[in-house]
């Protein structure tokens, strides 16, 4: 796997999970940082204050993603983009896996949501929940991320809009 980069480092956050994930990326190479306070926010707030990189990658470990679409985000990145977001939505020209998401959630819940953020922060992004991003530490570091849950999300494509950051 080409990342497009000369140094690249994987980091896995471990919140205090009980499927042997953190062992299987250690034994694999990844440094493993371990989140002692519980939630998504949280698991990526830790995982990303570790990370050494310009550029960072985030994606759920829910198999959803396709990793090796990272060098397209990377490139986004290098164009001088501040955030690059997938997209799991029919709309937005993904698919999604339909266990990995409940009924309700994919086909009313999260399209709905991402209607309401993309009209009203006018930001071109069809699911603001994808766990799958690319975005510059720079950028990070100006939106000061504070949502320790789910709502991690939407708060950094709604926080680049107000900082009018480039997303793509």
């Amino acid at each position: 796997l080409s990342l497009c980069a000369k140094k690249w480092e994987i980091i896995v956050a471990d919140n205090n999970s009980s499927d042997n994930s953190a062992e299987i990326a250690l034994k694999n190479g990844a440094r493993v940082v371990s989140v002692v306070e519980r939630g998504y926010g949280n698991a990526l707030m830790g995982g990303i204050s570790a990370a050494r990189g310009k550029f960072i990658v985030m994606c759920d470990a829910d198999e959803n993603h396709d990793i090796l679409k990272i060098p397209e985000f990377i490139k986004k990145l290098r164009e001088g983009f501040d955030l690059a977001q997938a997209c799991r939505l029919p709309a937005g020209g993904g698919t999604i896996s339909p266990d990995s998401m409940s009924f309700l959630h994919r086909r009313i819940g999260n399209p709905f949501f991402s209607l309401l953020v993309r009209r009203w922060f006018h930001v071109p992004i069809h699911d603001v929940n994808c766990g799958f991003r690319a975005f510059t530490r720079e950028f990070y570091d100006k939106i000061d991320q504070r949502c320790t849950g789910m709502e991690f999300s939407p708060e950094m494509i709604i926080k680049a809009s107000l900082i009018e950051a480039k997303i793509t």
